[in-house]
């Protein structure tokens, strides 16, 4: 096998379907492994890495300023270390255990990862100034999203949604 082959059947052993899926089908059509996982930005003639960096950049428009930061769906940690070096307190929930291992080992000690679904993420005491959902809201029902959302966010909480 080649190295592309081996890294897409290391990704497809460790991910769970469809993300698996997913991340074979990215590199499969972009001829390298993706850097992230989120759909992107698209404009006329982009790459897949061009509308994945201009959603990032979008993004990174609409941020307040280094704070605390609970994601729902993280992808592969690649958001999470921009925001990380951006001086961004990080905790993250994804329910894919090969998913968040990965992240966990690309940020290391960092950031949080949760293993679980946002919806039954147990709504503690500590709460986040910024909840992010980048390609993950549009899987859980409204009504758990946005009461989720309200229980974890301060009370002047922004709740950014890029789906």
């Amino acid at each position: 096998m080649t190295s592309a082959e081996d890294r897409r059947a290391a990704y497809t052993a460790r991910f769970d379907y469809p993300l698996n899926v997913y991340v074979a089908m990215l590199e499969l059509e972009h001829g390298s492994f993706p850097d992230s996982l989120h759909f992107g930005l698209w404009q006329e003639g982009s790459t897949c890495a061009e509308a994945q960096q201009a959603a990032t950049a979008l993004l990174f428009e609409h941020l307040r300023p280094a704070c605390r930061i609970l994601e729902g769906g993280f992808g592969l940690g690649t958001t999470a270390l921009r925001l990380l070096e951006s001086g961004y307190d990080y905790v993250a929930v994804g329910p894919d255990a090969g998913q968040v291992a990965n992240a966990q080992e690309r940020v290391g000690d960092k950031a949080r990862f949760e293993l679980s679904k946002f919806e039954d993420f147990p709504i503690q005491d500590e709460k986040f100034d910024v909840l992010l959902c980048q390609e993950s809201a549009q899987y859980i029902q409204p009504p758990v999203l946005f009461t989720n959302a309200r229980a974890q966010l301060m009370t002047d909480g922004q709740f950014l949604i890029m789906d």
